[in-house]
């Protein structure tokens, strides 16, 4: 895969979060066993997609 594809797949990532559908982004992009590193959540797959629903919903775009 190339940095194009992959540059692609980031966006689509981001602009299907930030549009409000987030599950439907971690569905398409995210492995099951994901792990972050993000302090303010848990680091699981599903803590960081939770919080990503709660910001599109105080923060529609």
């Amino acid at each position: 895969m190339s940095t194009k594809d992959y540059k692609q797949i980031a966006t689509d990532f981001l602009m299907l979060a930030s549009k409000g559908n987030p599950r439907e982004a971690f569905s398409k992009y995210v492995a099951k066993n994901f792990k972050h590193h993000n302090i303010y959540f848990k680091g699981d797959r599903e803590s960081l997609m939770i919080a990503m629903e709660d910001n599109a919903m105080k923060n529609p775009s």
